[in-house]
């Protein structure tokens, strides 16, 4: 089912040079972030006070979860996602090449794997994204696993040829 899109993911990230799983973006737009950048770092540093911790760090992917799901419109969800694309694009370590609106979709739509189908179908829907291997769609957990093999045999196979 997910064959055709694993190929199409490929074929793009090789046009690109790229990671299969890591899109180009068009162009990227700089905007003045810097409320957007507050709001999502105020929203992580709630979800961390509710979990009761601390991250000297930053966050973790639980406290972005946590993030993404306390969120209930879709202007707090654009909001929080522009302020998350300001957070990579920032970060020291991100690949330069990656640009940050792809990096942001692909992290808020393989998020939505980890939840429940009315979760993953609301977060899909307010932050506008899709899960980058399933898109839309709502895999079983044997389909999903199925895909990951898949997926992984591909990627060794194709590594293996260079």
């Amino acid at each position: 089912m997910w064959e055709a899109r694993r190929e199409q993911l490929h074929d793009d990230a090789d046009a690109a040079g790229a990671d299969p799983l890591s899109k180009r973006a068009a162009q990227h737009q700089p905007a003045d972030d810097t409320d957007d950048r507050r709001f999502f770092d105020e929203r992580i540093a709630a979800a961390i006070a509710r979990r009761g911790g601390e991250c000297p760090r930053g966050h973790n992917y639980g406290d972005l979860m946590d993030a993404v799901l306390a969120i209930d419109n879709p202007k707090d969800a654009q909001r929080f996602k522009r302020g998350y694309v300001a957070f990579v694009r920032d970060a020291p370590d991100r690949a330069p090449n990656d640009p940050p609106e792809d990096i942001v979709a692909s992290n808020l739509g393989y998020m939505t794997g980890y939840f429940g189908r009315a979760e993953a179908r609301r977060v899909r829907e307010l932050f506008a994204v899709e899960h980058p291997i399933f898109g839309a769609s709502e895999p079983t957990a044997e389909e999903a696993y199925a895909e990951g093999l898949a997926l992984g045999e591909q990627s060794r196979r194709r590594a293996a040829k260079k």
